[in-house]
C-alpha cells in the first residue's frame, strides 16, 4: 500500500472512531459530515478535498442533499454510486419521520422537539432555519430547512413557510435556528421573527408552538420560558 494510501486509510478510521465515540454529529464541520458519506461510495479516493469542493458549489449540505442524483452525476460533481447515496439521505429521513410505526414521531414537549432539531442543527458552521410540521395529533409530517446564511445571520421567507405548512396540511408547527458564533438566547431580532411567523401562520389556521434555538448541544425554547405566547 502506498504512503498516500495509508494517510487516507488512517483519517478515514479516525473520522469513523470520533462518530462511534460522539454518538452524534455535533462536533463535525459539514464538510466532516459528507466524508462520512462518501466513504460508504468512495473507497478509494481522498475524500476530503472532494467534500469540501461539492459543499462550496451548493452552499450547505441540506441544499447538496436537495440536488437529484441525475443531475450531480450529469455536472460530473460525485460518481454514480455516490450520487445516488447522498440522494437517498432525504427520502430515508422523512421515512424515519412518518415512522413505520402508528403516529410516527410525536411532539409533546421541548425535549421531543430538541431530540430531532439540535442534531441537525448544532454541527452547522452557518446560520440555518427550520419548520418541523405537525398534524391535528401533534404527529410529525415534515421538517424543511430553508435558509443558509453567513454565521449569525438569516433571512426568512415567510411565503416559504407558509407554502409548506400548506402543502403538509399542517395543524401545528415549530421554528428553529441555530447560532453557530453566539449564545443560545434569543435575539430581539429573534423574537420580533417569532411574533412575525407565529401572526402569518394562523392565517392560515396553524398554530406556532415553540420556536427553539440551538447553540451547540444545548437549545433554548421560547415556550419553555413563557415568550410570545407560545406553547405545547
Amino acid at each position: 500500500m502506498a504512503v498516500s494510501d495509508n494517510v487516507h486509510a488512517g483519517h478515514r478510521k479516525r473520522l469513523r472512531q470520533r462518530f462511534i465515540n460522539d454518538g452524534n454529529l455535533s462536533n463535525f464541520q459539514s464538510h466532516e459530515v459528507l466524508e462520512l458519506l462518501l466513504f460508504y461510495a468512495l473507497p478509494r479516493r481522498d475524500t476530503n478535498a472532494l467534500a469540501h469542493k461539492v459543499i462550496n458549489k451548493y452552499g450547505s449540505l441540506s441544499q447538496l442533499f436537495e440536488v437529484p442524483a441525475e443531475e450531480l452525476i450529469k455536472n460530473k460533481d460525485l460518481s454514480e454510486n455516490a450520487a445516488v447515496l447522498l440522494s437517498l439521505i432525504k427520502q430515508v429521513a422523512k421515512d424515519y419521520i412518518s415512522g413505520s410505526n402508528e403516529g410516527g414521531l410525536k411532539i409533546k414537549s421541548k425535549n421531543d422537539a430538541a431530540s430531532i432539531v439540535e442534531p441537525m442543527l448544532a454541527h452547522r458552521r452557518n446560520e440555518t432555519f427550520c419548520i418541523i410540521c405537525m398534524d391535528i395529533n401533534q404527529n410529525v409530517t415534515d421538517i424543511e430547512c430553508f435558509e443558509e446564511g453567513e454565521p449569525g445571520y438569516t433571512d426568512i421567507d415567510v411565503d416559504k413557510i407558509l407554502a409548506k405548512v400548506v402543502e403538509q396540511k399542517a395543524a401545528f408547527a415549530i421554528i428553529a435556528h441555530n447560532h453557530p458564533n453566539g449564545t443560545y438566547s434569543p435575539s430581539s431580532e429573534d423574537i420580533a421573527t417569532t411574533n412575525v411567523i407565529k401572526k402569518a401562520l394562523s392565517l392560515a389556521n396553524v398554530t406556532l408552538m415553540d420556536h427553539l434555538i440551538v447553540c451547540g448541544n444545548k437549545s433554548y425554547s421560547l415556550a419553555q420560558n413563557r415568550m410570545c405566547n407560545l406553547r405545547y
